[in-house]
């Protein structure tokens, strides 16, 4: 199964504490991913801090494709969330999905980026 992940808003120096200690989580899942080996299918998008808005802004969305090709997503939001097979539905995530993957900063960029702030902490 492969599986991406993207969205999520733009916490920045505004968030509220919470939201740093779930970026904080994120973080430490972000490298320890980076450790393992396994982690080939698993893609992690940073968007540049010059860029206020991406594709993703809208909040949090997970692709995975089935083992008979078939592609699913789930989104999450305030008080619900939603498993999506519908293939117009899914359609659509992978479109913004791919428009995100464009925007985002290249993969070497990201390790290098996640390397720094690992060191800076």
């Amino acid at each position: 199964m492969r599986a991406g992940h993207g969205g999520g808003g733009n916490g920045g120096a505004n968030g509220t504490e919470a939201e740093l200690s779930d970026s904080l989580k994120t973080f430490g899942a972000v490298l320890k991913t980076l450790r393992e080996e396994s982690s080939l299918t698993v893609e992690i998008l940073v968007m540049p801090l010059r860029q206020e808005d991406h594709s993703g802004v809208d909040g949090q969305m997970y692709l995975a494709e089935r083992d008979n090709h078939q592609w699913v997503g789930y989104v999450e939001g305030h008080d619900s969330s939603t498993l999506l097979s519908e293939p117009k539905l899914v359609s659509s995530m992978l479109q913004r999905y791919g428009k995100m993957r464009s925007q985002a900063l290249s993969r070497m960029a990201t390790v290098d980026l996640l390397r720094e702030m690992q060191g800076a902490l």
